[in-house]
């Protein structure tokens, strides 16, 4: 979920409270740590670069995003 609205989104860079905002209810505890954990996971893989707020897709991302759209 993440991953994909980051990519379908592309080039546009988003902060972390905006991704939440546009994905879920941020009241609710549960999915914003769910979020965000996505997220980390994703920088730690690299397939999301993150520099101070701003999150957005690698290239290797985009890539495999593009190869799997295609097929």
């Amino acid at each position: 979920m993440v991953l994909v609205h980051l990519l379908t989104n592309y080039p546009t860079g988003f902060r972390l409270s905006d991704l939440l905002r546009e994905l879920i209810d941020c009241s609710d505890y549960a999915e914003r740590d769910r979020v965000e954990r996505a997220v980390a996971e994703l920088v730690r893989i690299g397939l999301l670069f993150r520099a101070e707020t701003l999150i957005l897709p690698t290239r290797a991302a985009m890539r495999a995003y593009e190869v799997l759209e295609n097929d």
